[in-house]
């Protein structure tokens, strides 16, 4: 009776790996009785193993709680054991060289075994680069009794990947990393971070600024594209005032603030390229409200370099301000533009 009681409760955590479900859902899918479903469902709560995430008078939907992945977000029994199984080895070379490995360091050479195995394995892009969807975490026991088909290739690959990893500091290995995976708006990204915190050549970093607008990709709802313009476009008339490098501090905040907004979206065009994880139902079930989150964060810090802006403006003699010979082409066209086509 116990062993038919813990398997019905698995049959319900399997159905729940994706997407919530109400409990006639769960009940249709593993072919049991409502009353029973309801009963092993509430048991599955209380050992908090699932969660209700929409509770009204006419509709309840149960989640699964993933602690161990980003956002909650599920990850298929195996594709947990193979995870545990790489990290497990990974660190063991670690140990072995008599290093424990950051949480970036970790992630990258995961990220790097899984690449050169061929594993169909969820990695996604999120603040810092490639990584697994599965959290790592360099004190944790990754100890599994699974064992891949593939372990002797995974074994070999994870020597190779910790002993070809060379590099002086966590920013030069983001850096490889980036360009090992040719994605351009990362180090834009992060060359911008550096040249503001050195702030030594406005110049560079007004044309990294333009840099990052150009990488920017176009999403469906378009909202991070001309939230990226709106930032750019304050960036400059701070610029043309020459009050930038005094407001750096904000243009940092202002732009950190929007990156964890861009990271959020490549988080999830990344993991959607997956079939068994449906752009819709990442959204609507996991990150949609981390999204409008963000995004607010974002219009806020930008507001803030727009209220510094419009503050400064009035004290300014505008006609004095130097415009370059290409600005000054498109103010005369601009001026002489009626609207009408």
């Amino acid at each position: 009776m116990k062993r038919k009681r813990e398997e019905v409760k698995e049959r319900i955590l399997e159905v729940l790996w994706l997407k919530p479900l109400t409990i006639q859902e769960i009940s249709k899918e593993i072919d049991s009785n409502w009353l029973t479903v309801e009963k092993f469902v509430q048991e599955l709560k209380q050992d908090g193993k699932i969660k209700e995430v929409i509770s009204t008078d006419k509709l309840t939907l149960y989640q699964k709680i993933n602690e161990d992945t980003y956002y909650n977000l599920p990850l298929t029994d195996k594709d947990r054991d193979t995870f545990k199984y790489i990290f497990s080895v990974v660190l063991q070379e670690y140990k072995d060289k008599k290093k424990i490995p950051k949480r970036t360091e970790l992630a990258k050479a995961v990220v790097d075994v899984i690449n050169e195995t061929k594993l169909n394995l969820p990695v996604v892009w999120y603040l810092y680069g490639k990584i697994p969807l599965m959290i790592t975490d360099s004190q944790r026991d990754y100890s599994t009794s699974y064992i891949p088909d593939n372990h002797e290739i995974i074994n070999k690959t994870a020597k190779k990947v910790v002993e070809e990893q060379k590099y002086k500091n966590t920013s030069e290995l983001k850096a490889e990393h980036y360009l090992k995976y040719a994605n351009e708006i990362y180090r834009i990204k992060e060359r911008l971070l550096s040249e503001l915190e050195d702030f030594k050549n406005e110049e560079k970093i007004i044309n990294l600024f333009n840099e990052l607008f150009i990488a920017c990709p176009i999403y469906e709802d378009k909202e991070a594209f001309f939230l990226t313009d709106r930032l750019i476009m304050v960036v400059r008339k701070l610029n043309l005032l020459s009050l930038l490098k005094e407001n750096k501090r904000e243009v940092m905040f202002a732009l950190d603030a929007l990156w964890k907004f861009l990271a959020l979206y490549h988080f999830v065009e990344s993991l959607s390229r997956d079939t068994r994880y449906p752009k819709t139902e990442l959204i609507n079930f996991y990150l949609g409200s981390v999204i409008e989150t963000k995004k607010y964060a974002t219009k806020e810090s930008i507001s803030n370099l727009e209220s510094i802006y419009f503050n400064n403006i009035s004290k300014f003699d505008v006609g004095s301000i130097k415009l370059s010979p290409e600005t000054k082409k498109i103010r005369e066209i601009m001026e002489e533009w009626t609207g009408e086509d």
